[in-house]
């Protein structure tokens, strides 16, 4: 139920177009506070050690429309991201939004990143997996190792990582096209490369994820995520056939590909 209201929430606070996207690009969807119960007692603290990152935690602000760090504009899109971008907008005001792989029980790929449900670090010298409670995607970044040169595309990607001091490094290339960046509809190719720069504070996880994609985004971009540590929590079970199936939403045919928004830009 949760996660029905949250799609739904979403889906209201996409903000409207008609025809031709606004011209005041800064009216963003606004950021929505997670379902993060209080604790019922005082948390235990995590570990000392900035780079033992075991544990749960749980994103504390959820935007669904990812924004730069330090801007209120939306990412530099190319004209082929802006026209796929402002077609799933434009769907979504028609009542017949695009349905993205979340909504189609699909793994969420990059977009799991932004999920206002709880995840844990699993965490060996070797690998570290992130656990995500929604759909139960799992990411595997494989530490002081180099991505393999035949990669076949996936929803998540292949992911390594190295320490920079305190900071875990996560590099991520060969996703497959068919997930968002977020909930709003940013759009990312095949050749969508993310870097995670992650550190420990406290009780505090500050993920810095940039963006670089040539095909959706002029230039790269990064985004900002802060997750609080939550050892009061686990990894709930999450049915995403069923709860799709209560909301029964009516959606588009299919959404834009680039050879789409390449013909619209065209015209």
């Amino acid at each position: 139920m949760r996660r029905l209201l949250l799609l739904l929430s979403l889906l209201l606070t996409v903000p409207a177009v008609a025809d031709e996207p606004p011209p005041d690009l800064h009216k963003l969807a606004p950021a929505l506070p997670t379902f993060r119960p209080k604790p019922q007692a005082p948390l235990a603290p995590p570990p000392a050690d900035p780079r033992d990152l075991n544990g749960t935690w749980w994103l504390t602000v959820t935007n669904p429309e990812l924004t730069p760090m330090g801007s209120s504009d939306r990412p530099p899109f190319t004209p082929a991201g802006a026209a796929i971008f402002w077609h799933r907008i434009e769907m979504n005001n028609l009542g017949t939004p695009v349905p993205d792989a979340a909504v189609m029980c699909r793994p969420m790929g990059p977009r799991v990143l932004t999920s206002p449900y709880p995840q844990e670090i699993l965490q060996t010298p070797d690998r570290i997996v992130f656990i995500f409670e929604e759909h139960h995607v799992v990411q595997q970044v494989y530490m002081n190792a180099s991505h393999p040169s035949d990669l076949k595309p996936s929803y998540m990607g292949h992911s390594v990582g190295h320490w920079e001091g305190d900071t875990l490094v996560v590099d991520s290339i060969g996703f497959n096209d068919r997930t968002w960046l977020d909930a709003g509809g940013t759009p990312h190719s095949g050749q969508l490369h993310l870097v995670q720069r992650i550190r420990k504070h406290g009780g505090t996880l500050e993920e810095q994820v940039t963006v670089t994609d040539p095909v959706m985004f002029s230039r790269p971009w990064t985004y900002q995520l802060i997750l609080e540590w939550r050892p009061d929590t686990t990894i709930d079970e999450m049915i995403c056939e069923s709860n799709m199936h209560d909301a029964q939403m009516q959606m588009a045919d299919k959404d834009w590909t680039i050879d789409d928004a390449r013909r619209s830009l065209k015209k």
